[in-house]
């Protein structure tokens, strides 16, 4: 399978996701594969469960 490039140079399927909280801020780095729906529909789960597992972790759950 060859890589492609998207318009902002990284490769088609990286995403950045940013969590940002009173620890501070990180950023996650994703490499997803698929269809253009596929990688939207894995970025929303990463973006909307990063949270909850950060929370989860310091014990406030």
């Amino acid at each position: 399978m060859r890589s492609s490039t998207g318009r902002d140079g990284h490769e088609v399927g990286t995403v950045f996701v940013a969590v940002a909280g009173p620890e501070g801020t990180q950023v996650h780095n994703l490499r997803l594969s698929g269809d253009r729906w596929t990688i939207r529909r894995d970025t929303v789960r990463s973006a909307i469960s990063e949270p909850f597992r950060r929370v989860s972790l310091r014990g406030d759950v």
